[in-house]
């Protein structure tokens, strides 16, 4: 159990942040080049399972660095932080209380972790999902061919990509 109380965490916000990452990427598809053929529900449904496996593959390392570890008084757990207590019982046998914790695990294992897992998990998706509405911003606020007027094709274009952006800028503000 220790393991998955600190697994599910990473795998389920790196789960999150890869879909939203996903669909920065149909947003941008479908409005800056919409000549393209669009992202479509199966095409779309085929990407969760990668976007899963991938989570998996962040949160591994913490599978292997968590596990239930007893908390004594001996100066070897006080030096590494378990220095919680066992206490006595009435029939003077010993109490050992246990923790989750990296107790085994190379400390530079475990910082090395903790920067991949925030590299991976928010660092990645954010520059990526900031790269993909950028554009759409550009996009957005190019100004219009000056020779002549622009179709009523650019004009719907155009509009929809405005229309598309305000509603998800609204969604994000509203939470």
């Amino acid at each position: 159990m220790c393991k998955l109380i600190n697994f599910f965490p990473i795998f389920l916000t790196t789960c999150s942040c890869y879909t939203l990452v996903f669909i920065s990427i149909e947003r941008r598809r479908a409005l800056v080049q919409s000549m393209r053929p669009q992202i479509s529900v199966p095409q779309a449904l085929k990407a969760l399972p990668f976007i899963w496996l991938g989570s998996v593959v962040v949160g591994i390392p913490t599978l292997i660095e968590f596990s239930v570890v007893p908390l004594t008084t001996d100066s070897s757990d006080i030096n590494s932080g378990n220095y919680l207590y066992v206490s006595q019982l009435n029939n003077n046998s010993v109490e050992r209380h246990l923790h989750c914790g990296t107790n085994n695990f190379p400390r530079t294992l475990g910082m090395a972790n903790c920067f991949l897992v925030t590299l991976f998990a928010f660092v990645i998706p954010l520059t990526l999902i900031s790269i993909n509405y950028v554009q759409l911003v550009v996009f957005v606020n190019k100004p219009l061919p000056h020779r002549g007027t622009a179709t009523p094709k650019q004009k719907r274009r155009r509009g929809a990509a405005c229309g598309d952006f305000c509603f998800a800028a609204d969604e994000y503000t509203l939470v």
